[in-house]
């Protein structure tokens, strides 16, 4: 009874942080979202293309599982790294935003700037 009780708790351990992994990173629904609650327009690659291409875009990229999980690792490496540069940088780009909005976003926002050809990924 006791290895089986200690097998659950594993086992719901396990689990959570499998669980917990998964939420952290967005989808290409979820880009949308920021991009939209934060009227994010493209100022580079994408500068002039109407909203429902970009819509179509983000659809897109919402169902290319392996294309999301790398711009997910792409954006963090970016957010993690250049964090206070990328802020000034998007500001210069796009509308202005906080710089607490932009840490509770930073992974969204730099995976925009990346998508949009504003920034490179780290070598």
């Amino acid at each position: 009874m006791i290895k089986q009780n200690i097998l659950f708790i594993v086992l719901v351990l396990f689990t959570s942080c499998i669980f917990a992994q998964e939420t952290d990173e967005f989808t290409g629904l979820d880009l949308k979202k920021v991009a939209e609650k934060h009227e994010w327009k493209p100022a580079k690659q994408f500068k002039g293309v109407n909203s429902e291409k970009m819509d179509l875009f983000f659809l897109e990229l919402n169902s290319d599982y392996a294309l999301i999980k790398q711009i997910n690792i792409n954006s963090w490496s970016v957010c993690y790294y250049q964090k206070t540069d990328n802020w000034e940088l998007y500001n210069y780009y796009y509308e202005d935003i906080t710089k607490a909005t932009y840490n509770l976003y930073c992974k969204e926002f730099n995976a925009l700037m990346l998508i949009d050809g504003v920034i490179k990924q780290q070598k």
